[in-house]
């Protein structure tokens, strides 16, 4: 009978924060004491520190419906994380993140026990009486705006869950809760649809629904106006009301929403995904040589930190990983002619299988800890992606002065510019940096989002301009023939202008359609001349502005991901001896996202691709050329892509299928 195997267990130093190693469900004092820095940039927010509860489960228990709905309110009103934009104390964000976990936590803590409206008001009270006032061992007034002198006079405390306006507006005079006009509306209205216990539909959500009395004949004289009584519904949204009708019930009214949600529903645009992998496979030097590798090997090929692993992956699927990652890091090495020990970029950066999932991500980076995780095998190829995400950290912040927190605006500080304001010139941001580092990152962003067309292009724009322009004065021409011809039956099509005036208009239209066809005509023959061509923003960049809701797609750090991983798989397709590394990278072909643009099943593209990509490419050589030696990535036995044979025992070219059979 076989030996079963030995369970793969983490190697490496301890990296903490894990599924595992979050027994508490909340962001609480002792959990935080164990975050750096970056760590609490990135974490420290409401929902972590106060997740939301489960109302109707508090109801059950005793708590009042109208209480659970006030409490909702309160905690919709605190500020989402920790601030520090103000004078005065505390200075660092370090303690303006415990005073915000303290804060929330203290207020949480006391409010989840209220079971009636006076237990709240009772709460509140407290609550405002030991954290809202200064005096003998508690923290001083701000200075500036919020402190000594202002109507507000706030604590440092008390700012940290400050929004806009005081979350929990106590009046003393009548010992209860003060909210506003619109908050009482909600609360009623929540109440009455059934809160917490009924669960809403979710067309439901923001649809009103009133009995009204119309005028079913408005255009007849007012004395033969003829009324109605109909039951309106409309969606009531942040910026805009959407009309859904009018009915003779509402039963007809919530079916007319129901129906209209379902049709809005189908139309509904996907966002871009990587294409599944059934079978993670590879074509390459046969760098395993038919063996399992383990975990403490993969871990000291590449100098990684630490790996480690979900409590709920089983053992074979362990194997598979591990077996998969040594192959891909090899690949990723080859194909950024780095050495195998750069891959964990001096030794910083941790590997995770599924000990670390985020919901539907499919592999992440988290920077406080330097660590991808890949979500079992749903990250396969996600792997360049991730690696691209910590390199554009590690080149930002691994020179910065030790006193420095890694921040730029509201966010951590990636070389791209992370969630900032996307911008080709990182000078001031990376000032800290060699300048032929910071140089080659503004020519990477650049590439990105600008690119100088060719001549031929450039003519075939402006060719496509005049045929435009051609097409307009053609519009023109026949809008004053139909002029004309009306005036000639007498009819009046113009008021307030006589023959003489819309003539005169219509020239001064025509003329300047003209101009504008001469400038065209004009920019043609300077660039016949030798003229230089115009540079325009990419596609790459259009079509990333075009996908979901939020501006996630056209996020520096994002584009930049997923630039460079287009790039390494370009580099593998363009070898000597072509390779195939599905857990590596995959699914970047800009031929398949543009057919489902085409398709109308997504809005944009969110690869480059053509002469674009070919430019960003070149972008990224460059980089790499810069960065390898700078960074000490260089592998000092070049192990080029293209020297790699299929001729070379060493190196014998392998296919092979990660799979738990296969192990």
């Amino acid at each position: 009978m076989a030996r079963k195997p030995d369970r793969i267990k983490d190697v490496g130093a301890k990296i903490g924060g894990s599924r595992k190693d979050q027994a508490r469900e909340r962001l609480n004092l002792d959990v935080l004491s164990d975050l750096n820095t970056e760590e609490r940039i990135k974490l420290v927010k409401k929902n972590a520190v106060w997740p939301e509860p489960k109302w109707a489960d508090l109801v059950k228990e005793g708590m009042q419906a109208v209480v659970a709905a006030k409490i909702r309110i309160i905690r919709r009103n605190l500020a989402p994380q920790p601030t520090t934009n103000y004078k005065g104390a505390p200075p660092t964000f370090e303690r303006a993140s415990e005073l915000y976990v303290e804060m929330v936590t203290s207020l949480a803590d006391a409010l989840v026990k209220c079971k009636t409206e006076q237990d709240l008001n009772l709460a509140v009270k407290k609550f405002r009486e030991e954290h809202y006032a200064a005096g003998e061992g508690k923290t001083a007034p701000l200075s500036g705006r919020y402190g000594s002198g202002s109507s507000l006079n706030m604590t440092p405390d008390r700012f940290q869950i400050y929004k806009s306006s005081d979350p929990i507006p106590f009046n003393d005079k009548y010992g209860m809760l003060l909210f506003s006009s619109k908050e009482e509306v909600s609360i009623k209205k929540d109440l009455a649809a059934g809160f917490p216990l009924k669960k809403v539909e979710p067309f439901m959500k923001g649809l009103v629904i009133k009995n009204i009395r119309m005028v079913t004949n408005p255009k007849d004289k007012r004395e033969d106006w003829i009324y109605a009584d109909k039951v309106e519904a409309y969606y009531s949204l942040a910026n805009s009301i959407r009309r859904v009708g009018y009915f003779d019930s509402k039963e007809a009214a919530i079916a007319a929403a129901k129906l209209r949600y379902e049709e809005k529903k189908k139309k509904r645009i996907n966002l871009p995904e990587r294409p599944h992998v059934d079978q993670v496979t590879r074509r390459g030097p046969n760098y395993r040589g038919g063996y399992n590798i383990s975990a403490e090997r993969l871990m000291k090929e590449f100098n990684f930190r630490a790996i480690e692993f979900g409590e709920w992956l089983p053992n074979d699927e362990r194997q598979v990983v591990v077996n998969a990652a040594w192959c891909a890091c090899h690949d990723l090495a080859d194909a950024l002619g780095i050495s195998p020990e750069g891959v964990s970029l001096g030794g910083t950066l941790s590997l995770a299988f599924g000990a670390r999932g985020k919901g539907h991500a499919e592999a992440h980076f988290e920077p406080g800890r330097m660590v991808m995780n890949m979500t079992r095998m749903r990250g396969a190829g996600s792997l360049a992606h991730e690696w691209g995400h910590a390199l554009d950290f590690y080149i930002a912040n691994s020179r910065a002065p030790t006193n420095d927190l890694k921040m730029e605006g509201k966010g951590l500080r990636y070389a791209s510019g992370g969630s900032e304001k996307y911008s080709t010139t990182r000078s001031a941001q990376l000032r800290f940096l060699p300048p032929n580092v910071v140089s080659e990152v503004n020519k990477v962003m650049t590439s990105l989002s600008r690119i100088q067309l060719t001549p031929e292009e450039d003519i075939a724009r402006w060719e496509d301009d005049i045929s435009k322009l051609r097409e307009n004065r053609v519009k023109i021409e026949s809008k004053y023939s139909e002029y004309l011809a009306a005036e000639s039956e007498g009819k009046k099509t113009v008021y307030g202008m006589t023959p003489e005036d819309v003539k005169r208009h219509y020239d001064m239209r025509l003329a300047d359609v003209d101009k504008k066809i001469e400038r065209c005509q004009k920019a043609i023959m300077d660039i016949h001349n030798g003229g230089v061509t115009r540079i325009i923003q990419t596609s790459f960049a259009d079509e990333a502005c075009k996908i979901g809701k939020t501006d996630y797609w056209v996020k520096p750090t994002e584009m930049f991901a997923r630039a460079f991983e287009a790039w390494v798989q370009d580099k593998l397709n363009g070898a000597k001896n072509p390779r195939i590394s599905t857990y590596l990278v995959h699914g970047t072909d800009h031929a398949i996202f543009d057919s489902l643009v085409k398709l109308g099943v997504i809005a944009g593209n969110p690869y480059p691709g053509n002469r674009e990509r070919k430019e960003i490419g070149k972008a990224f050589e460059s980089f790499m050329r810069v960065i390898g030696p700078e960074y000490g990535l260089v592998n000092k036995s070049p192990r080029p892509l293209n020297a790699i044979t299929i001729e070379d025992p060493k190196y014998k070219t392998a296919e092979e299928d990660f799979s738990p059979s296969a192990v």
